[in-house]
């Protein structure tokens, strides 16, 4: 009578969170090099820029994936019969 729900032990969002975190570290220090930029402040700049572009995404992705499990640990608490 009842359905089981996703079986799976792969969470989908936080892979692609973390997909994409190694994809913009791996960007923001090499970006330099791939625009052929050669001075060291404009180079610095792509870096910091990188870097605070990279800060962003992992604040929003922790908070999204927090909230995430903890409604998921709501909705699998409440399906525990009570003793």
């Amino acid at each position: 009578a009842g359905h089981q729900g996703n079986t799976s032990d792969c969470d989908t969002a936080s892979a692609f969170y973390w997909m994409g975190m190694a994809t913009i570290s791996t960007i923001a220090p090499l970006s330099p090099t791939v625009l052929g930029i050669t001075a060291i402040f404009a180079k610095l700049g792509l870096m910091v820029a990188g870097g605070v572009v990279l800060a962003s995404f992992m604040t929003y992705a922790s908070e999204h994936l927090a909230v995430s499990a903890f409604v998921k640990g709501q909705r699998g608490r409440s399906k525990i019969p009570e003793r």
